[in-house]
Order: C-alpha cells, then sequence, then structure tokens
C-alpha cells in the first residue's frame, strides 16, 4: 500500500529537520526518534540524519552565544574586561563596569 518512497519515520524525519533549523533540541529528539524507526524497518533516512547533525550544531552555537552574553554582561570579556571597575568614558561611550 506504501509508495517505495514512504516508509516508516519518513515523515518524522523532515518535520525533525525542520525543527532542527528552529527548535535545536526539540529537532534533535525527532530525528533520533525518526531514525530509530527507520532503521526498524532497515530504511535510510537522510532527513533525520540532517536533523540530528543540524540539531546539534544549532545547539552548541546557542550554547557558546549564551556563554558569550553571560561573559560579556559579567564583565571577563569585552570593555569591561580591560578598563577594570569602576566608570569609564571614552568620548562616544560610558562603561559601568562592576566589581571584579
Amino acid at each position: 500500500m506504501n509508495s517505495s518512497e514512504d516508509f516508516p519515520g519518513r515523515r518524522l524525519g523532515v518535520i525533525g529537520l525542520i525543527l532542527a533549523m528552529t527548535v535545536s533540541v526539540v529537532g534533535i529528539v525527532v530525528s533520533i526518534v525518526a531514525l530509530i524507526t527507520s532503521m526498524r524497518a532497515k530504511r535510510r533516512n537522510p532527513a533525520a540524519v540532517a536533523g540530528i547533525v543540524l540539531g546539534a550544531l544549532g545547539t552548541v552555537a546557542f550554547v557558546f552565544a549564551f556563554w558569550f552574553i553571560v561573559q560579556f554582561f559579567a564583565g571577563n570579556i569585552g570593555p569591561c574586561a580591560e578598563l577594570g571597575p569602576g566608570t569609564h568614558s571614552d568620548g562616544l561611550a560610558t562603561y559601568e563596569c562592576g566589581p571584579a
């Protein structure tokens, strides 16, 4: 009844790929479920594999960006890391750097 292109996990793999591009962690989970379902049917699912890879890359990028933002606002990187605690002005901007 199914066509040769329709197999268990195929649609879920595509959904996982789309989710991996928007909500990385959810995309990884859905793609893993799709890959396992396809493997049980002895079929390849490149969309699920791509969803896992993109989801992992997106998650790593999010974690790095979150870490960078936290470090920036904590004063460990950026202008306050060089200037030290206190209020500093360079003519264009004023920096309020907290205690180290």
